[in-house]
């Protein structure tokens, strides 16, 4: 079951792409825990506005796997999910204080999104690497570039849908459409955490026939937005559609 409120047109401060409508947006509460979160339509999907935080278990860093779940929040060495939800860590690019948890979600192997039930709420699923190019045309991306594999610069859409803060080496965005992508870093499984508040890597569903996945990556030194493949074991970021 899932539950939608809050239905209005337009979003504060947000810049339209020439032909796009006002972006419907609401939210949708997640009955598994309880946490809120707020959507945004752009082109014909709903996109979750920040990263999936479903934390039904949690890992270390040094467990991996390629077929089983894993669920890792940045910097926690602990194997309880109360005290990963409130782990705090000192951000040396930052120079500050920060709750991984509460400011980034959770990251997660492919397993996780792949398997069933998944981890996104009832009704709600990972994007594909297809919803993924819908969401980058509808913004003004050149249909001929987003079947490239690295990074395409077209469009500068890396900056207009970062974050407009929290991103190091002055790599903040202007969140010009209410997605604030945040630079929550990324789990190498079996080895480290690495690159929070530089990077931030999100899951599609699509694999290619050797096994690894698409991902989208966000980097705080680059406008673009980077198209790839990953391993599949490591832990990254995941934004909802319906």
């Amino acid at each position: 079951m899932k539950v939608m409120v809050t239905l209005s047109v337009g979003l504060p401060g947000i810049i339209l792409v020439s032909g796009c409508k006002p972006h419907e947006q609401g939210e949708v509460l997640d009955v598994r825990d309880g946490t809120v979160y707020e959507w945004v339509r752009i082109g014909g999907l709903k996109w979750f506005r920040t990263n999936l935080a479903f934390l039904p278990h949690v890992h270390m860093v040094s467990e991996q796997s390629d077929s089983l779940p894993m669920y890792y929040v940045y910097g926690n060495e602990s194997t309880s999910v109360s005290e990963a939800r409130e782990h705090s860590m000192y951000s040396t690019t930052r120079d500050s204080m920060s709750q991984p948890f509460k400011e980034y979600g959770v990251l997660y192997n492919y397993a996780a999104i792949a398997n069933s039930p998944g981890v996104c709420p009832e009704g709600w699923r990972v994007p594909s690497d297809e919803d993924w190019k819908s969401l980058e045309v509808a913004l003004g991306m050149d249909p001929q570039a987003v079947d490239y594999l690295g990074h395409r610069h077209e469009g500068n859409l890396g900056r207009l849908l970062k974050d407009r803060k929290g991103w190091a080496n002055h790599g903040n965005g202007v969140d010009s459409f209410g997605l604030a992508i945040k630079p929550a870093g990324v789990c190498f499984s079996g080895s480290n955490y690495h690159s929070e508040a530089t990077t931030a890597i999100f899951w599609a569903r699509s694999r290619n026939r050797f096994g690894d996945a698409m991902v989208r990556e966000f980097s705080c030194c680059r406008s673009g937005i980077t198209r790839d493949w990953a391993d599949r074991r490591d832990g990254y970021s995941v934004r909802c559609v319906q």
